[in-house]
């Protein structure tokens, strides 16, 4: 579920859901919700790249998480695969709703319902982080470095694309978390070197951008796997 169509449906929801309940959000008088309404947020928290959003836990009184505070108009908090509260999916959808119901009542400025569908359908799109890019075939994945680690701070915030430049800390290793920086090694090419783990690979000084490092890896990983077909092959005769 990541299509335009599906993302539209989605916002039109997500909309349609602030719209209704706003006014109980905003007073914290809704503690439950119901499928539907569930099923609405957890779409729209999923596209936006927290794919390991499961449950929306209902708000108490009482929250001991950080992201309750006075102004919250989330209905409950999210929690990841591991049942651990999923703070930043948390803060973007409470982020998302209080956006859109200000808007509502133009206290951001005068918006039709139109203009807000089209800003939460360009909020989705921009939440979505950067997609990992296979380094090696066995498995070792680049990932965009932190929000932090950018220099970014709050919820609604900007992500790395293929068609940006890579700095001197290209991303972080999947599953490790260490930081992959990159490294001069000869005189055409440069190393890319995680901080916590030996995983080290070479490559040409004249990638530049996430989108040169997908090709370029893309083709390395599919050649290594054909070669281990090809040699595969001659052993099975």
């Amino acid at each position: 579920m990541n299509t335009i169509h599906d993302i539209d449906l989605a916002a039109k929801s997500f909309l349609g859901f602030v719209l209704k309940e706003g006014n109980r959000l905003e007073k914290r008088e809704i503690q439950r919700i119901t499928l539907t309404e569930f099923n609405t947020l957890l779409d729209v928290v999923r596209l936006a790249g927290f794919g390991d959003a499961r449950r929306l836990i209902p708000r108490k009184p009482v929250q001991n998480s950080s992201i309750y505070h006075a102004k919250s108009m989330c209905p409950g908090k999210l929690v990841d695969e591991h049942g651990e509260e999923y703070y930043q999916a948390t803060g973007w959808l409470d982020e998302m709703i209080r956006r859109v119901w200000d808007a509502h009542l133009h206290r951001i400025s005068s918006t039709t319902t139109d203009e807000i569908l089209k800003w939460i359908v360009s909020e989705i799109r921009r939440s979505r982080p950067l997609e990992p890019i296979q380094l090696t075939h066995d498995g070792h994945f680049l990932c965009e470095l932190s929000p932090g680690e950018r220099g970014q701070k709050g919820f609604l915030i900007d992500h790395s694309r293929d068609d940006h430049p890579t700095g001197a800390h290209i991303g972080i290793h999947q599953y490790c978390g260490g930081i992959i920086s990159r490294r001069p090694a000869t005189k055409e090419c440069d190393s890319f070197v995680c901080a916590k783990c030996p995983m080290y690979g070479i490559f040409p000084k004249k990638l530049s951008r996430y989108g040169d490092f997908r090709d370029f890896f893309t083709k390395r990983v599919h050649a290594v796997q054909e070669e281990q077909r090809t040699f595969g092959n001659v052993l099975s005769k």
